[in-house]
């Protein structure tokens, strides 16, 4: 029973989002002291259209960071390009930029897989 069950659930295909490029670099910006990386987020999931933009380092604590829009519309099968901006002081670090699916309240069912991308910074 479970072996059928596992073996469904394999064959069922799963959409996510795309979020590119997986290990970006970081490089200085206009403004002293501030790192910044380019980045692009392609949606794939009919049901979702916003998207979260947070910043993390090895532990997985919130690291501050400068963007335009924190939550992102991206429409279906659009690709929207980000810059992020980082102090200096914190790119030294072991960093992730993740993005995350997010629903809008009163839109219908909450979707059965919300997901969550992350790139790791090179260092």
């Amino acid at each position: 029973m479970y072996r059928a069950l596992i073996l469904l659930l394999l064959a069922l295909p799963v959409q996510a989002h795309q979020f590119t490029p997986t290990y970006p670099k970081l490089e200085q910006s206009f403004v002293p002291g501030v790192n910044y990386t380019k980045l692009k987020l392609y949606n794939k999931r009919k049901e979702i259209e916003f998207y979260e933009i947070s910043v993390f380092d090895m532990d997985w604590n919130r690291v501050p960071f400068a963007i335009t829009e924190r939550v992102l519309r991206v429409p279906y099968l659009q690709t929207k390009e980000i810059e992020v901006y980082l102090k200096e002081k914190d790119s030294n670090k072991s960093l992730y930029i993740c993005s995350k699916s997010k629903l809008l309240k009163g839109q219908g069912s909450v979707p059965a897989v919300a997901s969550r991308i992350c790139s790791k910074v090179k260092e």
